[in-house]
């Protein structure tokens, strides 16, 4: 970066919130993406950015913006540096903006049932702040301890309580967006507008069309009861049939974790495997009574077996505990590329598919796999029956790894989700790691999205790459 550059950020900032130090940089060089799962796709993963930038105000993320426009300057936006698609890799240099600095809570409404935080709030504290008003945020990810409001919003990540109150993008009543121009629109709280909701444009959007700075969300207050179950089946076929009925009869669990996993240790051929329902009702007591009432019927019907409170409230604790580790081990030990510490030979696929293909796509995926000897090491449901999950393992990791055949695979199976009617991702963002099938995944409508992001980024600098954007 020239020193003319450095100084004009210098002036548009604070002295000490501009970063061209080499720690500063590495640090913001790669996102939870593990080299690994790009399968060696892309050229120039893994270089640096230009300099990083930590705005305090949406007027100086205004001002960074248009002056990097000016001067056709890739940016970054960047949330808390945790997810786990390359949306935040600089993988054509640029400017990273780190938005931690903006991480105030505005006002917590109880009356309306509302927060307004800025994106670099991190969730557990909006949670932990909620609480001391008897309120409850409907977004619990297992990233809760390190993820941001402005990153939940830009991949419309989905959490454990995704069956009841849907995905990040569900609970947002209004956001404030600064466009590459530096123009701002302004947070307008709002449960229903009048005409097109553009708001709706960004979310998922990932930091490719501006860069979400505050956002009015829905809360709930805290419910009066919350009941926990664990339930073991003898087969994926019978769990999934009985969530199909909960949902047929209109039976809507507050959370539903559904999985079939198997531990890699082998009983002749054969991988053996654990079947479990993790199944949570929340609300008023008589309706989570009925709820779980009906619920064991129906999971006893499809041979299911409670396992007992412990089981429930064991997995319940425990959910967070992926992303309580992240932030001990990467988050609290700055200055290392992050994608050179995770090299262990698994992929995970969440595609959006017709409930009625979903056994159906299992099968063509245990197929594919294992004309290719890759193992499953899990299959689930998250959420919402149409949300399906699937965990590999690379049998050539202790050698190196296949990238080609890995490759080729996954996407043969996302592919297919696709042909079916699906689509390639649910629960984290397309990020670089998907962009590729962006354009197949509806193409019509890809194309005129490109022509709103001509429009509102005509020197496409907002987060190049991603989101399918070449």
């Amino acid at each position: 970066m020239s020193i003319s550059i450095e100084k004009d950020l210098r002036a548009i900032l604070a002295k000490e919130t501009v970063s061209l130090k080499r720690r500063d940089l590495i640090q913001h060089s790669s996102d939870a993406l593990s080299t690994y799962r790009l399968f060696g796709k892309y050229d120039g993963v893994g270089g640096l950015p230009q300099a990083v930038v930590w705005p305090e105000s949406r007027e100086q993320v205004a001002a960074v913006l248009c002056y990097l426009a000016s001067r056709g300057i890739p940016v970054v936006p960047w949330g808390g540096g945790t997810g786990v698609m390359g949306g935040a890799l600089p993988y054509r240099g640029g400017v990273v903006i780190d938005l931690k600095n903006l991480n105030h809570i505005d006002s917590v409404q109880v009356g309306d049932r509302a927060v307004v935080a800025g994106a670099g709030v991190v969730l557990q504290e909006l949670t932990e702040e909620l609480g001391h008003s008897m309120l409850a945020f409907g977004h619990d990810p297992w990233s809760l301890p390190i993820a941001t409001v402005g990153g939940a919003i830009s991949t419309n990540g989905v959490g454990y309580l995704a069956a009841e109150y849907g995905s990040m993008g569900d609970q947002i009543l209004g956001l404030e967006i600064v466009l590459p121009s530096g123009q701002i629109l302004d947070l307008k709280r709002l449960s229903k507008a009048a005409g097109p909701n553009l708001d709706n444009l960004f979310v998922g959007a990932e930091g490719t069309l501006g860069i979400i700075t505050r956002a009015a969300l829905s809360v709930h207050v805290i419910p009066e009861s919350r009941v926990l179950k664990a339930i073991k089946f003898h087969s994926f076929e019978e769990g999934f049939f009985a969530v199909l009925e909960m949902y047929d009869l209109g039976l809507r669990p507050t959370m539903i974790d559904f999985n079939e996993e198997f531990s890699g240790i082998k009983k002749g051929s054969l991988l053996q495997g654990e079947t479990i329902l993790y199944v949570g009702f929340e609300g008023y007591k008589e309706h989570v009574e009925a709820g779980v009432k009906r619920c064991i019927k129906i999971c006893r019907s499809h041979g299911g077996l409670e396992l007992g409170e412990a089981s429930a409230q064991l997995f319940w604790d425990q959910r967070h505990e992926s992303g309580e580790q992240y932030k001990r081990k990467i988050l609290q030990n700055p200055g290392k590329n992050l994608r050179k510490r995770s090299y262990s030979g698994v992929d995970y696929l969440h595609v959006c598919i017709p409930v009625a293909k979903v056994l159906e796509y299992r099968q063509f995926c245990q197929e594919v796999l294992n004309t290719h000897a890759i193992e499953v090491r899990e299959w689930s449901i998250w959420g919402r029956p149409e949300f399906f999950s699937l965990l590999v393992v690379d049998p050539w990791i202790a050698n190196g790894g296949r990238f080609s055949v890995m490759a080729d695979v996954i996407d043969k199976i996302l592919r297919t989700a696709q042909d079916i009617g699906g689509s390639i991702e649910y629960c984290h963002g397309v990020g670089l790691k998907l962009a590729h099938l962006m354009e197949r995944e509806n193409e019509s409508k890809f194309k005129t999205l490109t022509v709103i992001k001509k429009a509102l980024d005509p020197t496409n600098i907002m987060n190049p790459g991603k989101l399918g954007f070449s």
